[in-house]
């Protein structure tokens, strides 16, 4: 059993606790075990909600009950995750399941949820006011592998409930081992492995507006195999949360501790970027995920970037924490494979400097397709418009259009651009990452002038989703220089000389000339009809010069 030992500092005067009042943060309690074959959902789930609240949020994977146990010769149970598991009920709710700062959102007595309700209630919990301010240092010693915390709380509410506790827990990631679903070398991560306070806590003395507390823990981490996995110091993190006696969370703060005397040892990890180079790209950087596994802060990283075997170095300067992860572009010069797919490879060779155990992300692309100077887009928005963003970016990643923020639900919303020659990016993301899929679903559609399919998304999930295409120059031999269009029988073209409609009689098109002055074109008939054609918005030619059908 790991040593532990409890401080109190009644004396301290210099705080680094806020006084202001902060939102509360969000504490995930998910309910799992090695043989639930469906916990690989929660656990994605609970990796989804930690990276879109980013810092306000934390998760400890409780593993409890008759799908727990010994697997492979690896017990991942504590003696706090079965009380917690009992103590709510987490068997007979089916897992996955879990808790959000441990409220009953339905007043049904009972704080469990399935893991479809987690982001709605973590949306809920994060708008909410926290009655106390948490602040938490860790720190780790490699020499005597011990971890001290320390812990401060500030009361900003008036109102506070009488009862409150303490409660302080160890949990780790990386751990190598079978999941029913997930394969013999599953990773399981924000494992809970020990608390360092009792289940329920240890009791805060009369919370009281403007008062302070203070807390100071110490932890021997236990040396060799435990339950057969080793606890590593670079895999830990701590939490601190506040519970209204054996109730409600009512904040909560943690992660991971500094390292001293520990880790020196240069490495890293690199993986794919929340929205990952998908079929076709054309940015002039590549995005990707990457993260310390050293104790050393990192100012600069070096890369090799080989397009279609083309080499060359790139410096990337950045400032990245202990065991920190942090997305990063790598700029890259190339040019597209002729035939096929164009292959590249990001190689990290260097960090601050020094030559490094090499770690490479790669894969392949399409060139992005060729459009005309006018693009036709079609936003599809959801049931929650707000948290989604409608971009048009550049090859430098650049925001050249910024659409919205639109307020109509489920609506369809129609842009029509024209561009630069040059290449672009039309970006949809969503803030959560649950995808445009609240009510009926979000998509987009883009068509070039010509009417043209450049590329259509009837579902958009996770992040969002990336479309690229080259705007190419505007054909040679039409007289950019625009004057009133005549009230004549003339056949329309789009940009590429392509015959669009060869005109008929009675069929008025309501347009604009370039400058914007609106004027009408009769399209009388080459040959008898009596409908009227059906010509998409946007930029055409007719006798030469160039209008815009809207």
């Amino acid at each position: 059993m790991a040593s532990m030992m409890f401080l109190t500092a009644n004396s301290q005067t210099n705080y680094s606790v806020g006084t202001s009042v902060e939102k509360k943060k969000v504490l995930l309690e998910e309910f799992t075990g090695q043989g639930c074959y469906w916990c690989t959902e929660g656990h994605q789930m609970a990796k989804l909600l930690l990276m879109a609240l980013d810092g306000n949020a934390y998760a400890i994977a409780e593993h409890t009950g008759s799908l727990s146990g010994v697997y492979q010769g690896i017990d991942l149970r504590t003696d706090m995750s079965n009380v917690l598991g009992e103590y709510y009920g987490s068997e007979k709710a089916g897992y996955p399941c879990g808790m959000v700062n441990r409220c009953d959102f339905f007043d049904m007595g009972n704080c469990i949820l399935s893991r479809s309700q987690w982001m709605a209630a973590a949306k809920l919990i994060i708008a909410q006011d926290a009655p106390v301010n948490l602040y938490q240092k860790a720190v780790y010693d490699g020499t005597t592998n011990t971890l001290t915390v320390h812990i401060e709380g500030y009361y900003t509410a008036a109102e506070q409930q009488a009862e409150q506790n303490l409660c302080v827990v160890l949990t780790q990631s990386g751990i190598r081992a079978y999941q029913n679903g997930g394969g013999n070398d599953y990773e399981h991560n924000h494992v809970l492995r020990d608390n360092l306070t009792p289940v329920w806590g240890t009791k805060l003395d009369s919370p009281k507006q403007g008062d302070y507390f203070v807390r100071d823990y110490t932890y021997e981490l236990p040396e060799g195999i435990i339950n057969g996995v080793q606890m590593k110091p670079e895999d830990i993190e701590v939490l601190s949360f506040v519970t209204a006696g054996q109730g409600e969370v009512l904040n909560v703060t943690g992660g991971k501790p500094e390292y001293q005397n520990y880790g020196e040892e240069l490495g890293a990890q690199l993986s794919e970027p929340l929205l990952p180079i998908g079929n076709r790209y054309g940015y002039n950087f590549f995005e990707l995920t990457f993260r310390n596994m050293s104790t050393q802060i990192i100012s600069s990283l070096t890369f090799d970037v080989t397009v279609n075997d083309v080499t060359q170095q790139q410096e990337v300067t950045c400032e990245l924490g202990q065991y920190a992860t942090k997305e990063l572009r790598v700029p890259a010069t190339y040019t597209y494979a002729e035939k096929g797919k164009t292959k590249y490879e990001v190689k990290l060779t260097a960090m601050n400097g020094e030559p490094v155990e090499p770690v490479v992300y790669s894969g392949s692309f399409l060139t992005p397709k060729t459009v005309s100077q006018t693009v036709v887009i079609q936003m599809m928005t959801d049931n929650s418009p707000e948290q989604n963003r409608w971009l048009l970016k550049d090859a430098e990643g650049n925001v050249v259009q910024e659409f919205g923020p639109f307020t109509q639900k489920a609506a369809t919303i129609e842009e029509t651009v024209s561009l630069e020659p040059g290449t672009y990016c039309f970006e949809v993301t969503d803030e959560y990452g649950d995808g445009l899929l609240n009510g009926k679903k979000g998509g987009l559609i883009i068509h070039d002038g010509s009417g043209s399919l450049v590329d259509q998304f009837y579902q958009i999930n996770g992040w969002g989703t990336r479309s690229f295409f080259t705007v190419e120059e505007s054909p040679t031999g039409i007289d950019q220089h625009l004057s009133p269009i005549t009230h004549q029988p003339s056949p329309i073209y789009d940009l590429q000389g392509r015959l669009v409609c060869r005109g008929y009689e009675g069929t008025m098109v309501r347009g604009y000339e370039i400058s914007n002055k609106e004027h009408d074109s009769n399209l009388a008939p080459s040959h008898p009809r009596t409908s009227a054609p059906s010509i998409r918005k946007g930029i055409y030619i007719q006798n030469g010069r160039k209008i815009i059908i809207k």
